[in-house]
């Protein structure tokens, strides 16, 4: 019952933004296009972000009065909001073109947003080290769910081809194990396929003495439509995870809780990005109520 009032309070809740950092021309407009889908499943305005780097220090960075990077940004968000609106043509866009640090100022923007969506084209281009730092420092420093998107291609034939997977062991804190699952079932709904759950040995139980079968029985409760699969965590857990999300439509990754521990994390969320191709959405249980998706009745973002 907790539940289900829960879900009817979330249903008159406005939709923050869904929030798309834009690049430049070399980072193309895979993200912006997977963030309209998004934010129009949502029902949620999109607000796409470009942010000048301004450190006098730094070697691409510009002064106030460079016009030409102003006006080659301009152009490049244009055209980014006009490829939006392609993809969701009654879709609410609004742009924004400033100066900062990039990382510092993505992060500070999504504190207005209920998901923050990052491109990956550079992240493992060994000649775009800046760009793959930025993806991570993000990510580190957010305080909202973040979406990496990932590589388009053809569809894949693995087991996980089409699926959304998430990645829920024993070691969680309950609110966050709650924001990953809420994220992927959501997820899982929202596309109309399938999902795996990646869990620890059946009947582990967590600190909180929660019971991974209970958290994963209510939301099959909520979500009787999915078809849900369980995928044991055994061995190396890259590797493993590596091979599970080959082709998937979406994998939900758990962040620590705090941002000092995120931040401690950024090497193992630089690795995660290196080796799952698939797009990922980052999440952690902090953030209070935004973490709550409308649609949910266990919460969890989409």
């Amino acid at each position: 019952m907790h539940h289900r009032e829960t879900s009817r309070r979330e249903a008159h809740r406005t939709p923050a933004a869904v929030l798309a950092a834009v690049g430049g021309p070399a980072h193309g407009l895979d993200a912006v296009a997977w963030a309209a889908a998004e934010a129009s499943a949502r029902h949620a305005p999109l607000h796409l972000l470009h942010v000048i780097p301004s450190d006098p220090f730094g070697p691409d960075s510009v002064g106030p009065g460079d016009a030409g990077a102003y006006d080659a940004a301009r152009l490049f968000v244009d055209k980014a909001a006009e490829h939006a609106r392609r993809v969701a043509p009654h879709l609410s866009i609004a742009t924004r073109i400033t100066t900062g640090d990039p990382a510092r100022t993505i992060a500070l923007e999504a504190d207005n947003a209920d998901l923050v969506v990052l491109g990956r084209e550079a992240i493992c281009r060994q000649s775009h080290r800046w760009s793959r730092s930025l993806t991570v420092q993000v990510t580190a420093r957010s305080p909202r769910p973040v979406a990496v998107v990932g590589f388009a291609g053809p569809p894949g034939n693995g087991r996980a081809a089409g699926r959304v997977i998430a990645v829920a062991p024993s070691c969680l804190a309950p609110n966050a194990a709650w924001a990953v699952l809420g994220t992927a079932f959501n997820a899982a709904h929202q596309r109309g396929v399938g999902i795996t759950v990646l869990v620890d040995a059946p009947g582990t139980t967590r600190r909180s003495g929660t019971n991974v079968d209970d958290l994963l029985a209510a939301h099959l409760h909520a979500f009787a439509d999915i078809d849900m699969q369980r995928q044991r965590l055994t061995g190396p857990r890259g590797s493993l995870l590596t091979q599970a999300s080959q082709a998937a439509a979406l994998v939900v990754l758990p962040l620590p809780e705090t941002r000092v521990a995120r931040w401690r994390s950024r090497s193992a969320i630089r690795r995660l990005l290196e080796t799952v191709t698939a797009t990922v959405t980052f999440v952690h249980a902090q953030g209070g109520p935004l973490l709550a998706h409308r649609s949910s009745p266990v919460g969890g973002t989409r």
